[in-house]
């Protein structure tokens, strides 16, 4: 959510009576309006549409009016579990359309290097996997992974069709329903729907960024670029202050404390109750080295929600400008556009786990993109838009090494790799085999399972 996010208060809730005049010196309904980084329609929202939290773009305040609200109803509250109650899946998408046959290079493939004569990763600089495949020279903490038997690759994968926009093919695999677009929900959203329970944190799910995420639409997960994101909106500037923020949470209280729907009274008091506690514990948080920046400080909130006890079970984040027409560089030159991205890509993963410590056997990463990138590079020393691509899958239950079918690059379909692997057989093997028990039919309409890949043990 957005600082200056304009919100429609529920037509259930009738806070005229509530509100705090300007006069008085707090926050006057205009005000609230324009600046509430919590949005009491979202609130509302949260007790229809399943498990939520807000994000905003300022610190958690004390809330000194729950104690006396949680005496009234009991609401689903976000708090430290005694020990790990279920594993966590974290979804990667690298936005663009990421080059799988730079990053999985098929060694032992003739065609490769006949098709990409200067951007051609060279055998010799391979990382190896094994004879016939290896990692660009730039994973070096990828390649460690999968020395540690952590660290799976699908190549030759994508969707069952052709769409070279990014926009129109990032949505299509968001919403993971093959070339329909009629469906308002993601396939992660629909994952959470289908296996909430009736007494689910609120902090069950998570976006690492400023936006909500194709995947988790209809989820009502809170999006946030940073843990200091979760907490009270009530201002920017000189107009941020403490008086506002406790304004404006008893606005809130007074609010949802008038509602006569229970389920939304109790839902809304979790999401404040949420709020709190994220922001008092976290918000002060120090990343290490390479969780600091770029792609680190979007996972970096992720792994510290998890290494704090909080109840994540879905998280999703973003790197983007995968798009190399051009200029993208030389496999080796470690100052070249690609080698440079790939490098922060590595660096972010390796922190990652690393900082998981014991909890990163509850962690399965998964990286996917809209579409890969043609077989030949062009005349601008770039690759263009192509069909499939190269899934990586790390962490916990890994089984490690390259997957599924693999039809070389001989035969190509309009300059492409031929898609021989649906990236939903590898979400759904992952969702099977690590995540709540849920009908594949119910999360990817339309598409059936043939089976896994054996990227999972």
């Amino acid at each position: 959510m957005t600082d200056q996010t304009s919100i429609d208060i529920p037509d259930t809730i009738d806070d005229a009576t509530d509100a705090p005049s300007a006069a008085a010196g707090t926050v006057d309904r205009r005000r609230f309006m324009a600046g509430a980084g919590v949005a009491a329609g979202s609130l509302a929202a949260t007790a229809y549409l399943g498990p939520s939290l807000f994000g905003g773009t300022a610190g958690a305040t004390g809330l000194g009016d729950l104690a006396e609200l949680r005496s009234r109803v009991k609401p689903t509250k976000v708090t430290k579990p005694t020990g790990p109650t279920n594993n966590i899946l974290v979804v990667l998408y690298l936005r663009g359309g990421f080059d799988g046959l730079s990053a999985l290079v098929p060694i032992s493939d003739s065609a490769y290097y006949a098709a990409r004569p200067t951007v051609a990763v060279p055998a010799a600089s391979a990382l190896p996997i094994n004879a016939d495949w290896g990692l660009h020279p730039a994973f070096t903490q990828i390649k460690a992974l999968h020395t540690a038997g952590r660290a799976a690759f699908v190549p030759a994968v994508g969707a069952p069709f052709v769409d070279r926009s990014h926009f129109n093919a990032q949505a299509l695999t968001e919403i993971g329903i093959g070339s329909a677009t009629s469906f308002s929900s993601g396939w992660l959203a629909r994952y959470l729907t289908a296996t909430a329970g009736t007494n689910e944190s609120a902090l069950r799910a998570f976006g690492a960024g400023a936006c909500t995420p194709d995947s988790l639409a209809g989820s009502f997960a809170p999006s946030a670029s940073g843990l200091a994101s979760l907490g009270l909106q009530t201002g920017t500037g000189a107009n941020s202050n403490n008086e506002d923020a406790v304004s404006l949470t008893r606005m809130l209280n007074r609010m949802y404390r008038s509602s006569s729907n229970s389920l939304l009274k109790a839902q809304a008091l979790s999401a404040i109750d949420a709020l709190n506690t994220v922001g008092s514990t976290l918000t002060t948080a120090v990343p290490p080295r390479n969780l600091s920046t770029g792609l680190g400080a979007d996972l970096f909130p992720i792994a510290k929600l998890i290494n704090s006890g909080f109840p994540l079970e879905v998280a999703t984040a973003d790197l983007a400008n995968f798009d190399f027409h051009a200029a993208m560089g030389s496999a080796t030159n470690t100052k070249g556009a690609q080698y440079a991205l790939f490098a922060q890509l590595d660096a972010a993963i390796g922190a990652f786990f690393a900082y998981l410590g014991t909890n990163a056997s509850r962690v399965t990463l998964v990286t996917m993109s809209e579409f890969g990138r043609r077989v030949a590079e062009n005349s601008s020393g770039g690759t263009d838009h192509g069909h499939a691509t190269t899934m990586m899958v790390f962490g916990g239950g890994v089984s490690a090494g390259v997957k599924g079918s693999w039809p070389g690059l001989t035969e190509r379909i309009d300059g492409d790799v031929i898609i021989a692997n649906d990236y939903r057989t590898v979400l759904a093997e992952i969702i099977g085999k690590r995540m709540r028990s849920v009908s594949l039919s119910t999360v990817f309409p339309g598409f059936t399972y043939p089976g896994p890949l054996g990227v999972l043990v």
